[in-house]
This record gives C-alpha cells, sequence and structure tokens, in this order.
C-alpha cells in the first residue's frame, strides 16, 4: 500500500492520491447500466408517489426520491472554527448520527457534536 502524503493542513500534496488506480471501472458500469433505467424508474416513483391507496411512508420516499434527483438532496450545516488548542466542528444531528458509529467525540447541550483534534 502507498503512503498518501498531505500537507499540514490535511490536504492532499501535489501528485499524491488516495486512491492511485483509480475509479474501479465496475462502479462506472453499474453506474451506466441504472441510468438506462431512469425514465422507468421516475415512472414507478411518480406513480406510487401519486397511488392514494400506497402506504404513506412509500409515498413520501418516493417524493423525496424525486426531489433529490430533481434538486438535489438538501445541503447540510457545517461550522468548522479554530478554537484555543483544538479544532471545533459543529454539525447538524443528523450528520452527527451518521457519524456515530466511527467518529469520536462527544454530544454537549444544544444538540452539537464537538470532535477533538487528534
Amino acid at each position: 500500500m502507498a503512503v498518501v502524503m498531505r500537507d499540514r493542513h490535511g490536504r492532499w500534496l501535489k501528485g499524491s492520491t488516495p486512491n492511485p488506480g483509480g475509479r474501479p471501472k465496475e462502479i462506472a458500469e453499474v453506474r451506466e447500466l441504472a441510468r438506462q433505467h431512469t425514465e422507468e424508474a421516475i415512472s414507478v416513483l411518480v406513480e406510487i408517489m401519486l397511488d392514494p391507496e400506497a402506504k404513506h411512508a412509500a409515498r413520501v420516499a418516493a417524493a423525496n426520491a424525486l426531489l433529490d434527483r430533481g434538486w438535489g438532496r438538501p445541503q447540510q450545516a457545517l461550522e468548522v472554527t479554530q478554537q484555543d488548542a483544538g479544532l471545533r466542528i459543529v454539525i447538524s444531528e443528523k450528520v452527527a448520527a451518521a457519524l456515530e458509529a466511527g467518529g469520536s467525540g462527544s454530544l454537549p447541550r444544544n444538540g452539537e457534536r464537538t470532535f477533538a483534534e487528534d
């Protein structure tokens, strides 16, 4: 495994990459196969969304999927500030929950999650 070099700010140095082999070819092939069914998938989502007999959760999921693909997903709030000896990152609860499995830190008052700089 190659050593990946970063500068003191954590940015990749010129000529260094975390994936020297590039993106696997299989991913592009799967993406292309999925894109061949875009119109049909959109039609199914619209059908579910408009079906008054469908469960509410299915209708909401279909509507969200359509909105995400048409307009993009909503941006997540992220605030980074430098404090005394450490780095303070404030993120939304949704992002904090996603990081819970692999993140380290604490959940202080008012729902902010603070990660300590190593």
